[in-house]
């Protein structure tokens, strides 16, 4: 049987406490700390309207408000219109999208 000493069972017996101490607090005094001084930040969903840059200003209206409808029905959701040129290459328009998604 292993024998001890004092000293090693006070420095086991305080590690073992700061551990679970170190989580309850970490899971219900931070987490209060954070929501009292964290940043209003409100996140949308980002429906983008990939119109070709010809036709639009023939469809404007209608495109407009079917964007403020997609923003009606869904909610904290932000639409984008993006007019782009007939022979756009579906890799540029991706990278617009992705542009917009880490905006």
């Amino acid at each position: 049987m292993l024998n001890y000493t004092r000293f090693q069972k006070f420095v086991s017996y305080l590690l073992i406490f700061s551990i679970l101490f170190s989580f309850t607090i970490q899971n219900s005094f931070f987490s209060l700390v954070n929501n009292l001084f964290a940043a209003d930040e409100t996140k949308y969903n980002l429906v983008s309207l990939i119109v070709e840059e010809e036709i639009y200003p023939s469809i404007k209206n209608s495109v407009e408000t079917y964007a403020k409808n997609i923003q009606k029905t869904l909610e904290n959701t932000k639409t984008i219109i993006i007019p782009v040129p007939k022979n756009t290459h579906p890799f540029n328009i991706s990278s617009i999208n992705e542009k917009l998604y880490f905006e």
